[in-house]
């Protein structure tokens, strides 16, 4: 068999040590994961190991055995060309499938003429295998996407500080069907730039002759992977289990100094960490960039306090957005689609609305919503709904915001229909909209509803979604302005008063039998004294 490494030769049967991430969280201590690999299996503690940051020997340091999860992504080639190798290509896999580590979690995407998602990560080799057998080939070759689809997948799963690799299979270049040019929208300096940014290694095998090696060995070599040539299909298996072999005897370490440079100077550091074993020496490097100090914050303008009729404060607990809710705990996909963390049954489904510019989470249990539910823009800030459901019905506290009317409401639920507390606000806390209770998805009981832009409110009673009740309006004030009265089975009933609004003059008054008027209404001064007849024109004094 013939395998041809590319740069660094990862594959080599020597020692060889490579930086896999470096965490500045905690700054001046520096956190780095170390990947070891030899032809045996080694044990190493902290004297086999030295380290420098920016050339300058530190001697301070500890090293811990990390276990880390490890994720790797089969992309397997499925174009035309490939059909009639298919079915060893299939039983390689086996192999590989059968002999790499059991708790490597293992993901598959197939390639043609589109890029295809055969199997989610998981640790059930039968399934996977199963997947597998049910690839066809048929089309053109879209190399790039594939592997850009796989590190994006690898990207949103697990940790950064998780061990994440490509295996690439193809025997052919990216190309469409007729031979004319490339089939992927991707192209190989982005895909290899988007690889090295999340730290994803890309092991590229090449089967036949008529193969992109060029592309493959850069990829290969910019992402600290390799590149394996299979010149006939009966080698391939060679191939999968080199890269198998290799799983089995990676170690990891986690390798822990203080800098010595403790300035926070946003400047780049070099960190270099040497591994010695069995008269073998090897040297891995990465770099990090010292965090700076914040600019402080500048201090916001404290509004005039508001005072509202029958809700004289904000509601205790509700002064600004509701705690956690800008919190995330993952990364927002890049293109639009599903992404699931765990599986679909019992899992968490984050979707990214492209059109929208956001993404939602949403909890699954039994198939069915069941769990948190949120929504996010791309910045991270909180948008859209945030809450619980219980079988797919929202149940208990629901928070809406609506980012681009810079407004949000608290909505009470029980089984999937509103039942209990319902409030509105503007996102600086202050009351905007209705306030109120529903009692089975219909309004019960006095609701105020506050109009801000009109810089007015209404208080309104209803029973069973019908307004039925006193009814009243007030400026932001709190002094009357608008109409008051009764209302029965949702129409006016007896005196209902106008007051006009301070641009007017007085108020008027008007008698309604069930909704329809008995008589005109006079215009009153601020004394009670009628200064506009029926009929007649008001005139400003």
């Amino acid at each position: 068999m013939c395998l041809a490494l590319a740069l660094p030769p990862v594959f080599a049967e020597g020692l060889s040590t490579s930086i896999s991430d470096i965490n500045s969280g905690r700054f001046p201590v520096v956190n780095t994961h170390l990947k070891i690999f030899c032809k045996e299996p080694v044990a190493l503690t902290r004297e086999d190991f030295t380290l420098s940051e920016d050339g300058k020997p530190v001697k301070d340091f500890s090293v811990t055995i990390a276990k880390p999860v490890q994720y790797y992504m089969l992309t397997i080639d499925r174009s035309s060309s490939i059909k009639e190798d298919m079915p060893v290509i299939k039983q390689a896999v086996l192999q590989f499938l059968q002999t790499i580590p059991a708790e490597v979690h293992i993901g598959v995407i197939s390639f043609a003429s589109d890029v295809q998602l055969e199997h989610e990560f998981s640790l059930d080799r039968n399934s996977i295998f199963q997947a597998v057998q049910n690839i066809r080939a048929w089309g053109g070759t879209t190399l790039f996407d594939s592997i850009f689809d796989g590190v994006q997948r690898l990207q949103n799963t697990g940790k950064s500080s998780d061990q994440k690799t490509i295996v690439c299979l193809s025997d052919g270049a990216d190309m469409n069907p007729r031979g004319t040019g490339p089939m992927s929208q991707k192209t190989l300096p982005e895909v290899t730039e988007f690889a090295r940014k999340n730290s994803i290694r890309v092991i590229a095998i090449g089967l036949g002759n008529d193969i992109d090696e060029v592309s493959l060995k850069a990829i290969a070599q910019q992402t600290n992977g390799a590149y394996l040539c299979a010149p006939t299909v009966q080698q391939l298996a060679g191939a999968y289990q080199a890269v198998s072999r290799r799983a089995r005897l990676e170690s990891f370490y986690s390798v822990e100094h203080t800098s010595p440079r403790p300035e926070r100077d946003g400047t780049t550091r070099k960190i270099q960490i040497s591994s010695r074993f069995k008269g073998m020496q090897d040297q891995g490097n990465g770099t990090y960039v010292a965090p700076t100090i914040p600019e402080p914050e500048p201090a916001r303008a404290k509004k005039p306090e508001k005072k509202w009729h029958g809700i004289k404060n904000r509601p205790h607990g509700i002064e600004s957005r509701p705690h956690g809710i800008g919190h995330r705990v993952f990364e927002p996909p890049d293109e639009p689609g599903y992404q699931w963390i765990g599986n679909k049954d019992d899992g968490i489904r984050i979707q990214h609305l492209s059109s929208l510019k956001e993404y939602e989470m949403v909890t699954f249990k039994n198939g069915q919503p069941n769990g948190l539910v949120g929504s996010w823009l791309q910045d991270g800030s909180p948008t859209g709904y945030h809450g619980t459901m219980v079988d797919g019905k929202w149940h208990g506290q629901r928070i809406c915001i609506h980012s681009r009317a810079n407004r949000y409401d608290l909505e009470t639920f029980e089984h999937g229909v509103r039942h209990g507390r319902q409030e509105s606000y503007d996102l600086d806390g202050s009351p905007d909209g209705y306030f109120g209770e529903m009692v089975d998805g219909k309004w019960h009981g006095q609701r105020i509803c506050i109009h801000s832009r009109a810089n007015s409110y209404d208080l309104e009673t209803f029973e069973h979604g019908v307004e039925h009740g006193p009814q009243g309006s007030y400026d932001m004030d709190g002094i009357p302005s608008g109409y008051f009265g009764e209302k029965f089975n949702g129409e006016w009933h007896g005196d209902r008063i106008y007051v006009h609004p301070r641009a007017a003059k007085g108020w008027s008054c008007e008698t309604f039998d069930q909704g329809a008027s008995q008589g005109p209404a006079g215009i009153y001064d601020d004394d009670g004294n009628l200064y506009v007849r029926p009929g007649e024109d008001s005139q400003d004094d």
